[in-house]
């Protein structure tokens, strides 16, 4: 069978590429932050559309969908990573990460899915 038509159709959601190497080093390590900790739900490009986040109820959040990311300052992104959505599986981050690890998050949240960061803080 076609390689193509053989991956699982979730498959499409599990890449992405990192950012450029010329990004500031707090968006760099918020994708590997990312990656590591959010794309198990999320996936890796952040559509939710992933097999977990695909199950879970309610469904992960697409992050590119419009008042996840774009339009919330860095202050309310802050307060979802640190303290979770209550009524949801998005859990509290606040004692596995490090603040400056959330503030990393963010700032590849922001680069990623709000590039114009027009509700910059």
């Amino acid at each position: 069978p076609d390689a193509v038509s053989s991956a699982s159709m979730y498959a499409e959601h599990d890449r992405v590429a990192p950012p450029p190497a010329s990004a500031p080093e707090p968006v760099r390590e918020g994708f590997r932050l990312f990656q590591d900790n959010c794309a198990f739900c999320h996936g890796a490009d952040g559509s939710g559309r992933n097999w977990i986040g695909d199950f879970m109820e309610p469904k992960a959040q697409d992050l590119a969908a419009e008042g996840i990311v774009q339009g919330r300052s860095e202050a309310e992104l802050t307060a979802v990573l640190r303290n979770g959505v209550p009524g949801t599986s998005m859990p509290a981050w606040r004692h596995v990460l490090e603040a400056e690890q959330i503030d990393a998050l963010v700032r590849y949240l922001r680069a990623r899915f709000d590039p114009d960061n027009s509700s910059a803080d």
